[in-house]
C-alpha cells in the first residue's frame, strides 16, 4: 500500500511503483492511506503525467477509517496507454474548493509485449 502524509510526501515500496504494461486488458488495483485526512465530503483525483506531455485524471474511490483515508485506483488501459516514468499526483477537494494535495510521485509502466511480435524459436 502507498502512504501519503499528511504534508502530501509519499511513501512507496517498491513494488508498488509498478502500475502495469502499457495497453494491457488486465487492471492492476493500486491502494492509498491517506493519513490523517478524515473528511466524508472529499473527492480524490488522481492525475497522470506522461513524458510525452499527455496526461489523464480521474476520481478515485474512497473510503474514510480511522487515521485517514483509504484510496483504490483499478488501473485501465486507457489510463496508462504509454510504457515509461509516469508522474502521479493526488488532490481532494470538497464543494469550498481544493482540500489535500499531495507532492508529485513517479509511477512505471512497463512495455507490453504483443503476441504478434514475438518470434518462436
Amino acid at each position: 500500500m502507498i502512504i501519503i502524509k499528511r504534508n502530501g510526501k509519499f511513501n512507496i515500496p517498491a513494488g508498488d511503483a509498478f502500475v502495469g504494461c502499457d495497453k494491457e486488458n488486465s487492471p492492476v488495483v493500486k491502494e492509498f492511506f491517506v493519513e490523517d485526512v478524515i473528511d466524508l465530503s472529499l473527492i480524490f483525483r488522481m492525475t497522470l503525467l506522461f513524458d510525452d506531455g499527455t496526461s489523464r485524471f480521474f476520481i478515485l474511490e474512497s473510503e474514510v477509517t480511522d487515521g485517514g483515508t483509504r484510496l483504490k485506483w483499478n488501473a485501465t488501459r486507457e489510463q496508462i496507454y504509454k510504457d515509461g516514468i509516469v508522474k502521479m499526483q493526488i488532490k481532494a477537494s470538497n464543494p469550498s474548493g481544493l482540500v489535500f494535495h499531495s507532492e508529485q510521485a513517479n509511477l512505471v509502466v512497463r512495455t507490453s509485449v504483443e503476441l504478434e511480435n514475438v518470434v518462436n524459436g
